[in-house]
């Protein structure tokens, strides 16, 4: 989670809960965005782009994203991996 939802959900939590609400305030605030993030995926299909996929600006992602370059061929040219790669010719 960003840094200052983190602070306000615990000012809020401390608010509304006192002492634990150090710990609580910002597992709620978790709760809600990991709910969120839930719903937008499940029903991406039906949404109308209001509640994209990625809608929690807040919460850093440890999925790693796809990548939108296609796949290629390695180049003839290129070293297989075995061996020392081949010289580069001088002028």
């Amino acid at each position: 989670m960003h840094e200052l939802m983190v602070f306000f959900s615990t000012l809020g939590g401390i608010a509304m809960f006192g002492a634990s609400g150090f710990i609580i305030g910002p597992m709620i605030a978790a709760l809600f965005l990991s709910l969120l993030d839930i719903y937008s995926a499940e029903y991406a299909d039906d949404l109308d782009g209001t509640l994209p996929v990625s809608a929690r600006p807040f919460l850093r992602s440890s999925a790693p994203s796809p990548d939108p370059t296609p796949a290629r061929a390695p180049s003839p040219a290129a070293p297989s991996g075995r061996g020392a790669p081949p010289p580069i010719p001088k002028n």
